[in-house]
This record gives structure tokens, sequence and C-alpha cells, in this order.
């Protein structure tokens, strides 16, 4: 088993780390934020396991205020992701319209009917490749900006990216309910769990 730590917009896994550190999300959260959530796994036998555990769980926009708090503003997210995207050579312009691509996807996607089941190992950059790029249907949106993206273009600038980033520009995000009607709240959580 190991142990898992997870950041997540419902459905939608942000950061996670299987078996090292990994980032410590609960500075987002306070103790009163302690909840028994759903959480779904899938067991050695291929069998889909559900239950309930703790985790730290709050409304978005609570989340977002502490983001800010720690200096993830809108324009500071954008610098943030601008600035990473220099240190892998992507150039400027393409940088920006990526960003642009990036928060389209995550405002138009509905995080409560995504998978909640992920595979547990991933390497560096294929987690967003084989997880998370097809989930945000990036390929669709890119090509109607006109530019070509396949997952494996920028999978690991992605996982690297701070996961505050896309927390931040999740505050657009809208929650589906389960009736296809638009709701208001949408919980982030953070879930460390630790087993051998």
């Amino acid at each position: 088993m190991g142990s898992i730590i997870t950041l997540r917009l419902d459905n939608l896994e942000l950061d996670w780390a299987k078996n090292w550190r990994g980032t410590d999300h609960s500075e987002l959260f306070q103790s009163g934020d302690l909840a028994k959530l759903p959480y779904h796994y899938v067991d050695e036998d291929g069998r889909r396991i559900s239950e309930r555990k703790e985790a730290y769980a709050k409304p978005l926009r609570d989340v977002v205020a502490r983001v800010e708090l720690l200096g993830f503003t809108l324009e500071t997210a954008r610098h943030h992701f601008l600035e990473h995207m220099v240190l892998i050579d992507v150039p400027n312009e393409d940088s920006s319209a990526i960003f642009e691509i990036l928060t389209e996807a995550l405002s138009s996607v509905n995080v409560g009917k995504l998978s909640d089941v992920y595979d547990e190992d991933h390497d560096l950059g294929r987690f967003f490749e084989r997880e998370i790029f097809d989930r945000l249907n990036l390929k669709s949106i890119a090509a109607n900006h006109g530019m070509e993206w396949y997952p494996h273009m920028l999978s690991e600038a992605f996982e690297a990216l701070d996961s505050n980033v896309i927390l931040r520009l999740g505050a657009s995000l809208t929650f589906w309910r389960e009736d296809g009607s638009r709701g208001t709240k949408l919980y982030a959580s953070f879930r460390a769990r630790i087993g051998f």
C-alpha cells in the first residue's frame, strides 16, 4: 500500500505523491476542516473499493482565500505560470496561449462527473499525461485556439507547477450537480494516508 498524499478539487486530482514526502497542503486547511470523505481506489485484485476516510475539506472559495493569503492572487498565479514556462524554454507568446487554454479547460470541466479512479503508479510527467490531459479535454480546447497539443507535451512541466496556481485558477470552476444543474459549492480536499 505505502503512503499517499493527494490534493483534489472534487474528482480532479491536482497533486499526489506515493511513497515519498510530496507537498504538505495542510496550510490551506484548519483543524475544523477534518471530515470523513469518500475514498476510492482499486485494490491489488483490480476491484474498486470505496470507503470513508479522514481528510481535510472545505469549500473552494475558502481555500482560494487562503491561497491568496499565501500570495497566489489571479495575477500572481499567471505570473508564476509564465515564469515557470520560461524555465523550460517555452516562448512567451506560447506560454500565454497555454495559460489561456488551461484556464478555459479548468473553467469548463465538470469535475463532479470526472472519473475519481486514478492509477497510483506513475513516473514524473506521466500522471498529467495519462490521468489529467484527457480529463481536462486539453487537445480539443487547444485546437479551438489553433494549437496542437498532445499528452506528452509539457507533462513534466505541469507536474512541477505549484498546485496553488491551479487552485487559484480553479476558482473559476463551476460545480455541476448530479442532475446537470450548476451548483455553487466545490470542495478542495487534502488527504495523507500512511500505511505499509
